[in-house]
């Protein structure tokens, strides 16, 4: 019996079907936790994005309010070139301000009757009033709207 024994040895170690399935499982988990994070980048990108798009109306609204330059500002929004500028006295090229949105999202669809308006001197309500849909460029369905009142005032829902 001692010599039966002493003929069986252990190898020590893993097979390679044991090493296939522990790469496989952290795969799979690598690329799950990639995904979330690159669907969180862009969410974030949104919010940030619809958080400038929305300070730079209310800056317009401010500028023409302090009648800086003895002047109203205005917003034209681009859709094409994915731009929000702050143009002064009605006038598209006389920029003030340009602001490029981030790759990630778009401004899918503006509400109004015109892509620029204009704020008043005395009293900031705006020439052309409306919604301001931005979206994930990845996932349209994602969106955030920005309300554009007559009175100026800037909402984000």
């Amino acid at each position: 019996m001692n010599t039966l024994t002493s003929h069986i040895s252990y190898k020590k170690g893993f097979t390679l079907v044991e090493l296939l399935v522990t790469i496989t499982i952290v795969l799979v988990l690598l690329a799950i936790s990639v995904s979330a994070f690159i669907n969180t980048r862009e969410v974030r990108a949104l919010e940030k994005e619809v958080d400038t798009v929305a300070h730079l109306l209310e800056e317009t609204r401010s500028l023409t309010l302090a009648s800086k330059n003895d002047t109203y500002y205005g917003v034209n929004i681009d859709t094409t070139n994915n731009t929000v500028t702050i143009i002064i006295a009605g006038d598209t090229n006389n920029i003030y301000r340009e602001v490029v949105l981030d790759n990630y999202v778009t401004i899918s669809e503006i509400n109004s009757a015109s892509p620029t308006t204009n704020f008043e001197r005395l009293t900031g309500k705006v020439s052309v009033s409306g919604d301001i849909i931005i979206s994930l460029t990845s996932d349209p369905t994602q969106t955030k709207t920005i309300i554009l009142h007559p009175t100026g005032l800037v909402d984000v829902q």
